[in-house]
């Protein structure tokens, strides 16, 4: 069955997901092999590579690391933006807050930008494996994710439930499509 959307709210929900895009690229684009910073200050570690074609990850490890780690899906991108880590879910600011708390932060641009949800999947998966294998097996993991990047985590959190110690989805369509474009 087809359903038709008056204008109203097909304009509702693009508002709705641009409020929870990411636009502006941060970092290097093209990267074949991880490369570690030593950087003084907050962060003793930056790390950086790809998940896989075209996906950029960063891995940050605090001087005071207290052997716990966030995983972060970013929000909705378009397809049409350069595929880049995230820079507009504010999370420099908090990063660097989690960092100052000791927890190391990783996060990936996905390969793919639109509603990439099993890519996300997939990208923010790797992540837990590629933190542990360049600075070791963090004692809890958690999840954090804004926008499509709630969704992301939800997924993740509901497949492999006994991997993360807990999930944080924000700004996320949790409740379905349906329903958020009805509510919309």
């Amino acid at each position: 069955m087809h359903h038709r959307f008056p204008r109203a709210v097909v304009a509702a929900i693009a508002f709705a997901f641009a409020a929870c895009t990411d636009s502006a690229p941060v970092g290097p684009t093209s990267l074949s092999t991880s490369s570690s910073i030593t950087t003084g200050g907050l962060w003793a570690r930056e790390i950086v590579g790809e998940t896989g074609p075209g996906s950029t990850y960063g891995i940050w490890v605090p001087e005071q690391w207290n052997g716990e780690a966030v995983f972060y899906a970013h929000g909705f991108k378009d397809v049409a933006a350069s595929i880049d880590l995230p820079v507009n879910d504010s999370i420099a600011q908090l990063r660097d807050a989690l960092g100052a708390r000791g927890y190391a932060v990783a996060y990936s641009s996905f390969s793919e930008n639109g509603f990439a949800l099993e890519d996300g999947v997939r990208r923010t998966h790797q992540l837990s494996g590629l933190l542990a294998s360049e600075i070791g097996r963090p004692s809890r993991s958690y999840l954090m994710g804004h926008s499509l990047g709630s969704l992301v985590v939800t997924k993740l959190s509901e497949r492999h439930a006994g991997q993360y110690d807990g999930t944080l989805a924000m700004c996320g369509i949790l409740g379905g499509t349906k329903p958020t474009i009805d509510y919309i």
